[in-house]
Parts: structure tokens; sequence; C-alpha cells
């Protein structure tokens, strides 16, 4: 496998409470193994955005502990937080099914962060 050109910040949830989302678009299959791979080794939850369907399955083959959420078009691996109350609840609303996609990963985006 090639050499990991990305930087991650592996304490951000520390620091801010916030996950470190991964913009899979332009990154290789490959590439986003060993950035799954930095992620679970420091027990951090890692959401990764719009992952296409065959670059999922790909990832999936690599790694079969990812999940696929399909209408977001994201890659989770690790649980996902129980929702805490005192955050708050949120509604995602969309101007049509074209933004389905982007109401969806905003809202698994939210779920990563415990947020309903």
């Amino acid at each position: 496998m090639s050499e990991l050109q990305s930087r991650l910040d592996l304490e951000r949830r520390e620091r801010l409470g916030m996950v470190e989302a991964i913009w899979g678009e332009h990154k290789t299959a490959e590439q986003i193994f060993e950035i799954l791979k930095k992620l679970q080794s420091a027990n951090e939850l890692a959401l990764v955005t719009r992952v296409g369907e065959v670059k999922a399955k790909e990832l999936k083959g690599l790694f079969g502990m990812v999940e696929y959420h399909s209408q977001a078009c994201c890659l989770t691996l690790g649980k996902l937080p129980e929702p805490d109350p005192s955050l708050g609840k949120v509604v995602v609303l969309s101007g049509g099914t074209s933004d389905l996609v982007v109401a969806a990963e905003a809202g698994l985006a939210l779920r990563c962060h415990g947020i309903q």
C-alpha cells in the first residue's frame, strides 16, 4: 500500500468535542483504508464523507467493519455515540429531493456527535 500523505487531527475530539470528517470524494479506497486504520488505532470514530457505492464496496472488502450509509454517501467506523439529551434535537430540512444526500450527510454528522 502507498504511504499515507494525510495528516490526521487525532486530538480533535478531545480538544474541540468534534470528530474529524474525512473528505472521501477525491481519495482512493487505499488512501481511505490507511486513514481508517490510523483512526481505529487511535480509538477515534471515523466519518468519511462523499463516498460512492463502488468505493464503499471496495472499502468494505478491505475493512469489513465499516458501515456504509448509502443515503448520505458516507462511511463510519466505530460505534456512534448515544444521543445526549443535553445537546438538544436538530431538524435537518431539505429544499427538495436533490438535497437529500446533503441532508442525510448532515444528519449522520450530527449523530456522530451525539446530537439527535
